[in-house]
Formats: structure tokens, C-alpha cells, sequence
């Protein structure tokens, strides 16, 4: 879109109608204010000088004079009237006036007199402040009537932004900023559509830079903390029906910005890359508030957003006129932003909503980035680390391999991987999983995981033979019996529910409803499906990864021999170990979480993974876990697994399962799950992990 002029009307004091009696004060006030519309540093600098050492604050009087509401034109209004179009035009004049009023005293901030000036023109502001919003609302209401709507909407913005940007706290300032209608009005105007083209207004002003004037005028409520603090709490205090027409705004706004950017200009392609910064810089403000997070999920604004940075990304890649470095730098950080913060900090559940990211293009954005960025640069390990690996992590997740599957995913891949040997290796990480993916959600369809939770679950029957062609025979299918209790177990009969009631669910279930209500509650809860996912992936890479159980633990000796645990126990902050653990027995690892891609460790002695994890997060798991290790330990047949799969910034899934070996089993079946265990534990647990020992 190209950018709209700068149309300043004539000045308050060119009409003798509204002027002062003293000519010489009249001419004088025209001057100073002449220099201030010239929008340079030293003309507010001269008007501040002016009204301080003058006091005339009678000019400011004189304006909001003009800007009294009973002078509001009747409504509907007729711009065809001569005399409406003049009291429109001074209006508008006289709103100009006082930003620059306003203005010249951020030039100045620090000067003692002049702060003293400011304050006495804030209080009058506060004053007349009711009467001033009234004229904004009231010509924002009918900016479609003007023949330049964008210059309406400028002058409403050049009002408000002045009173918001400011370097010190005022409480004058506050007074307006704690009034619900100056915070309604900048959300009203965050809303407001062009009835010539259906879309939200994109107005690129000069004296804006290279960002969106809306947006700019947004992103100073929310960097103010005053205006913050009252921004937020109107925005859940409004009807379902107005907020959720707000959080649209601020979904719909980022693809049509997007699609406006004119790839063969740089400087169109820069201004709409600062605005899609802004506009998910201020979503990410607002998503502080978790009560907010079902709203924007429910307009689809991870979809939207990521479709967006994938547009401009594309945009950028495709033209023949680069659009420089800095625009790729830009880019970089605002896809970091969208995955570290808004994915990964600001999300309950990233496994459940990164699918709708990846969607709309947002591992695309990310490798395009790559592609482009100097592979010396700080910001390119930076797309490394903090997006494309993060991204990488959650890979193993069904939904989220399936939109890496991409034929846009495939092409940017193949234009990433030449660019440095650091891409290379991400870009074969990401390939590599996504090969897995294929194994385990289409090779592996017809192979169904055992998810029952009694551990006393009958011995699997011996595998169907393949079908023609290699394919899997279909298993039958289970209906599970989850507990309605605490939706946390599940079982394949009755007698299986029975039987684990007995042993160990009557002794768990209480905690274990704790849990479940209150993620759900907080969005956090893990759905089966995926955790199916999980244990699916563990059994794929158990059978393509892990040699034949009598190489894998050669030699071990009948159970008797104890290893006792050398490291001392805090109760306050881990589960008390057991006892001894036999010197042979051994964990295989997988770690989606600690590396680029995945870690693994095929034999990690018990005695060390127990004192480094499980003492941490097994909890009210550990009496499952440890009669899987008493049973690994009588039977030759049996070996344990566990997989920690990314969760969100700070916790990780840890899936632990018990598998046994069936060396006559076709391959890729001879390792089977035979029980399992989630649990949550934090990422810094990993740390611990290969602090003694590295992967294989």
C-alpha cells in the first residue's frame, strides 16, 4: 500500500475567528506553532521555550475552546456543508495544535521550569479531557465520510501518542490513562476497517517511520506500564462480543499486512516486517493474562500469524529485488519471538498449539531466514537455537510432523542445508525426523502400542506375519478403559482395571485426579493421542536403534548382586531411592530435549539415571517404576526405555516404558511396550543426566 500524506490543516490561529484580540500575541503564537508543525526537534524545542518563559497558556485554553463537545456538528454528518467543512477543518487544526503542545515537551523532558509548564498544561488537559475524546470518537466514527480517511485517522493518533510516550511518570498522565474511554478508544481504533477494501487500515505515515501508525500508537500503550495496567484488565472487563472483536483484529491484521508489502520494494517490505514485529510483540504483551489465551486460540491466531511471517518470508525469497539484510535480521527476531515467547512462555500447552504455527508457515519462515542471514552472524545461531531447534523438538509430535511434510518445508530445506555446515546439520536433523515420522505414524499405522496400565497384562500374543509387499498385518483393535477419575490410566478389560486397582491405582488415583484437574483447569493437560504418539515413537526407535536384548545387556548375572546409590538424598526435594539397584541393570535413553535433534544413550546404568532423574520426577510413579525394574531384573527378555520429549520452556514429558524382546518377531517388532508411565519433570533435570555421562 503506499504510503498516505501528511495533510496538516491550516492552524487554529490563520482563522481571526478564533484567534486572540492581540494581534501581536496572535502572530506570535502562529509562529511558534508553525515551527512546531514542521515536525523537527528544534521547533518543539522553540514552542517549549515559548509557553515556559511567556506562561501563555492561553493558547492551549484557545484550543480546547474549539474542542468543546456542544460544537460537535450534528449528526449524520454532512461534509458537503460549507460551514461543517470549515468547524471539521479548525477542529482538526486545533487537535494538531495540541499534540504539538504536547510534543515540545518531550523535547525538553528534564528543564525544571519547563516541567513545571507541562504540568499546568496536563492539568488543564484533564480538565477538558472528556470534550477532547469526544471530537476523536466522534471524527473517527466518521473518517469514512472525509475524502482522506488515513489523514483522519492520523490526527487522532498524532493526538493521543504525544500524552502516551512520555520519559517520566505524571500523575496527571495517569488520571487520563486510569479514564476506560481513552483505553476504548484506542481499541476502537485498532478495529476500525476500510469500507473500500474490507480490510483493517495499514496507514504508513512518514512522521511514523517504517511501521504502521495504528500500531505504533498500540505498541505505546503497551510499553507504557500505566497504560498497561489499565490496557489488560479493560479488555477482559468488555462484552464477549467486543473483545473478541479486538483479538480479531489483532489475527486478521497480520496476513493482510503482509500481503500488502510490495516484494519489489524494500522499503514497503521493511515497513510491513517492523509492523508484523509490533503486532506480535503486543500479542505477546497481552497473552500474559492466561485467561485470554482460549480467546485468541479460538480466532486462530498462531495460523494467522505464522501464514503471515511465512507470506513475507516467501516474499523476500522469491524477488528479484533483495530487500536487504536488515530486513532478514528482522524477520529472525520476530520469528524467535513468536516461537520462544508467544509458542513456548506464553502457551499452556505448546504440543497442542504449535500445530496451528506450523500450519501457517512458521518452520518455513525460520529455514527461509537461515537461507539468507550471513552464517557468521549472532542472529543466525540465534534462528538456530531459538526457533528451528525448538521446533525440531516437538517433531516427534503426530500433528506437528504432519505439517513439516510440507513440500514448502521439503523446498526451503533444500535452499537452508547449502548455506553453512551449522545449517546442514540442523536441516539433516529435521529430515532425519521427519523420516521417523513416516516410520512410526505410516509404516507402523497397523502396529498398535500397548497402553494398558496393569502391569500384570497378559504376555502380547506372538506377531501376525507380514502381509504382502512387507506390509504390516493389522492388529486388532483395543478399546481402552480410561479412569474417569483422573483420566491418567487406561486398560484394555475389565479385569485388567481390576487387577491394577488392587496393586497399585486405589493407592494413586487421589493424586492423580489432583493433577489432571488442575491442568486441565490451566490447558496443560496432555491428550492420549499424544502420548500415544510418544510411546509409539519409543518402540519405533527402540526396534531401530537398540541392538538384540542379549547384545545390549551382555553377560548379566541372576538378581542378588546390589549396587547401593553413592549419592546422599535430599527428602525436601526428591523421592527417596530404593534401596540397590543390580549392577547390571541399565536404562536405554532417548532425548528429544537436551541436543539438536535427538540424544541417545542405548545402555545408561539404573543406580546413576536414578539419582540424576527419577529421584526427582517419579513421585507417586516410583512404585509402578521400580516393580518394572524388579521385573526387568528377574526376566532376560525384558529392558527398559525412557524418552524425554519437549514439553514447554521450562518442563519436559519424560515417557518411561517396559519392553520385551521376542527375538522371533518380524522386524521392527521384536521390542513391544509392555507398560508405561508420564510424568512431568523440569528441564534442568536433563542437565544432570549428561552431566556424567554424554550420548553414544
Amino acid at each position: 500500500m503506499a504510503s498516505q500524506p501528511d495533510t496538516i490543516g491550516p492552524s487554529l490561529f490563520a482563522d481571526s475567528h478564533y484567534a486572540p484580540t492581540d494581534d501581536a500575541l496572535v502572530a506570535r503564537r502562529r509562529q511558534m506553532f508553525e515551527r512546531a508543525r514542521a515536525g523537527t526537534a528544534e521547533g518543539y524545542k522553540t514552542l517549549a521555550v515559548y509557553i515556559a518563559s511567556t506562561q501563555d497558556y492561553g493558547a492551549l485554553d484557545s484550543l480546547l475552546d474549539i474542542l468543546e463537545a456542544r460544537l460537535l456538528p450534528p449528526m449524520p454528518l454532512d461534509v458537503s456543508d460549507p460551514r461543517v467543512a470549515v468547524q471539521l477543518e479548525v477542529a482538526m487544526a486545533a487537535l494538531l495544535d495540541v499534540s504539538a503542545v504536547f510534543r515540545c515537551f518531550i523535547a525538553v523532558p528534564h528543564h525544571p521550569q519547563i516541567s513545571a509548564c507541562k504540568t499546568r498544561c496536563l492539568e488543564m488537559l484533564v480538565e477538558r479531557w472528556s470534550d477532547v475524546m469526544k471530537w476523536l470518537a466522534y471524527l473517527l466514527l466518521n473518517a469514512s465520510s472525509f475524502a482522506n480517511p488515513p489523514n483522519i485517522l492520523g490526527t487522532c493518533i498524532d493526538t493521543l501518542l504525544p500524552i502516551i510516550v512520555s520519559a517520566e511518570k505524571d500523575i496527571l498522565k495517569e488520571e487520563l490513562l486510569y479514564l476506560p474511554y481513552t483505553i476504548d478508544y484506542v481499541y476502537l481504533l485498532l478495529c476500525q476497517v476500510d469500507k473500500h477494501t474490507g480490510k483493517y487500515y495499514y496507514l504508513q505515515l512518514t512522521k511514523y517511520g517504517e511501521m504502521c501508525a495504528i500500531l505504533n500508537l498500540f505498541k505505546a500503550f503497551i510499553d507504557s506500564e500505566i497504560a498497561f495496567f489499565n490496557l489488560l484488565p479493560r479488555l477482559k472487563a468488555v462484552s464477549p462480543k467486543t473483545r473478541k472483536r479486538i483479538i480479531s483484529a489483532l489475527t486478521v491484521r497480520a496476513p493482510q499486512i503482509a500481503e500488502s508489502a510490495e516484494a519489489t520494494e524494500a522499503k514497503s517490505m521493511m515497513s510491513a516486517m517492523y509492523s508484523l514485529y509490533t503486532l506480535i510483540y503486543c500479542t505477546s504483551q497481552l497473552l500474559c493474562d492466561p485467561s485470554l489465551w482460549t480467546i485468541f486460540l479460538e480466532m486462530g491466531f498462531l495460523k494467522e500469524h505464522g501464514r503471515a511471517l511465512a507470506i513475507i518470508a516467501e516474499k523476500g525469497h522469491m524477488s528479484e529485488v533483495d530487500p536487504g539484510d536488515q530486513f532478514w535480521k528482522l524477520l529472525c527476531a520476530t520469528v524467535i519471538l513468536f516461537v520462544k515467547t508467544v509458542v513456548m512462555k506464553r502457551t499452556p500447552n505448546p504440543t497442542e498449539s504449535l500445530p496451528s504455527a506450523m500450519e501457517g508457515g512458521i518452520l518455513t519462515s525460520a529455514l527461509r531466514c537461515l537461507t539468507h542471514l550471513d552464517p557468521t552472524e549472532k542472529v543466525t545461531s540465534g534462528i538456530i537455537d531459538d526457533a528451528i531447534t525448538v521446533i525440531l523438538s516437538y517433531l516427534p509430535v503426530e500433528k506437528v510432523w504432519k505439517m513439516a511434510g510440507s513440500d514448502d518445508v521439503y523446498d526451503a530445506l533444500k535452499d537452508a542445508r547449502r548455506q553453512s555446515q551449522g545449517a546442514k546439520l540442523v536441516c539433516r536433523e529435521i529430515q532425519r525426523t521427519i523420516d521417523w515420522g513416516n516410520d512410526v505414524y505410516i509404516g507402523r499405522k497397523k502396529i498398535q502400542v500397548n497402553m494398558c496400565s496393569n502391569l500384570k497384562h497378559p504376555k502380547p500374543k506372538p506377531a501376525a506375519p507380514s502381509g504382502p509387499f512387507g506390509m504390516m498385518q493389522k492388529a486388532p483393535e483395543v478399546v481402552l478403559r480410561t479412569c474417569s477419575s483422573c483420566h491418567t490410566v487406561s486398560y484394555c478389560s475389565k479385569t485388567c482395571q481390576e487387577q491394577d486397582w488392587k496393586d497399585f491405582h486405589s493407592r494413586e488415583c487421589a493424586t492423580f485426579s489432583k493433577w489432571y484437574k488442575d491442568r486441565k483447569a490451566q490447558n496443560t493437560w496432555t491428550s492420549a493421542k499424544v502420548r500415544r504418539g510418544q510411546l509409539a515413537y519409543l518402540e519405533d526407535l527402540a526396534n531401530e536403534m537398540l541392538p538384540p536384548l542379549p547384545d545390549l545387556r551382555p553377560g548379566r548375572t541372576v538378581a542378588g548382586v546390589r549396587q547401593l546409590s553413592s549419592r546422599s538424598h535430599n527428602p525436601s526435594s526428591a523421592k527417596s531411592p530404593p534401596e540397590s539397584y543390580h549392577p547390571d541393570s541399565i536404562i536405554s535413553l532417548f532425548d528429544w530435549v537436551s541436543h539438536e535433534g535427538l540424544a541417545s544413550r542405548c545402555k545408561y546404568p539404573l543406580a546413576a539415571y536414578h539419582r540424576a532423574c527419577w529421584r526427582y520426577i517419579n513421585l507417586e510413579w516410583d512404585p509402578r517404576i521400580q516393580q518394572c525394574v524388579k521385573d526387568m531384573e528377574k526376566d532376560p527378555n525384558i529392558t527398559l526405555v525412557e524418552g524425554i520429549f519437549m514439553y514447554n520452556a521450562s518442563l519436559s514429558m519424560f515417557v518411561f516404558a517396559k519392553l520385551r524382546y521376542d527375538a522371533e518377531a518380524p522386524v521392527g517388532q521384536k521390542y513391544r511396550v509392555v507398560n508405561s508411565a508420564f510424568r512431568m519433570g523440569p528441564r534442568s533435570v536433563t542437565e544432570e543426566i549428561y552431566g556424567a555421562y554424554g550420548e553414544d
